[in-house]
């Protein structure tokens, strides 16, 4: 299948996820997380605010906020993505394609991050395909000086045998699905 049919075919079975399902499998995705959280000691946790059927990642922003983490989110400026501390909720205002970005202006910058981040689809290589955009694969492009160790929260359905990937296509470090954790290869 091309990028295209995959984003299509997993759109149509996010799609038929009930409200219930969606928060069992945020919580079981959330709950492996911590134990990333928890390995290390990182500057900030920058991560997605769930839009539609993805997975929740209000457990995460609030996580971070009780545990006195910096929290970034990211917001769309001229086409290009950055992220943009928050310190709670409230400081979220609807955005680009109607998604929840941060009224903020101060800008996130850290040496050290967890970056959570969406997809549409996986692989068992780490490799991931968005929306199409690139926002991601631009931002980790134009930041790779920083240590960013790359996070994909995804449902066991979204994993496939393989994708189709391009050379400015970049893996991520880890896939957490509600049922197990898949980790990046060595290169």
């Amino acid at each position: 299948m091309t990028k295209n049919e995959i984003r299509r075919k997993m759109k149509s079975l996010k799609s038929t996820l009930t409200a219930d399902q969606i928060t069992e499998y945020s919580n079981n995705i959330f709950h492996r997380l911590e134990d990333f959280i928890s390995l290390d000691n990182y500057d900030a946790i920058y991560t997605y605010i769930a839009f539609n059927e993805e997975v929740q990642t209000n457990p995460i922003v609030h996580y971070g906020f009780r545990n006195k983490l910096k929290i970034a989110v990211p917001k769309i400026v001229n086409k290009q993505m950055d992220f943009y501390y928050i310190k709670q909720m409230e400081e979220l205002k609807i955005g680009f394609y109607g998604i929840l970005e941060p009224d903020s202006h101060q800008k996130a910058i850290d040496d050290h991050v967890l970056m959570i981040m969406p997809g549409l689809a996986f692989d068992e290589e780490c490799n991931r395909i968005g929306y199409g955009a690139g926002y991601y694969d631009r931002y980790l492009m134009a930041n790779k000086h920083l240590s960013i160790h790359k996070i994909a929260l995804a449902y066991d359905f979204q994993i496939v045998d393989q994708l189709e990937v391009n050379p400015y296509d970049i893996k991520v470090d880890h896939i957490i699905t509600p049922t197990r954790v898949i980790h990046k290869r060595s290169d």
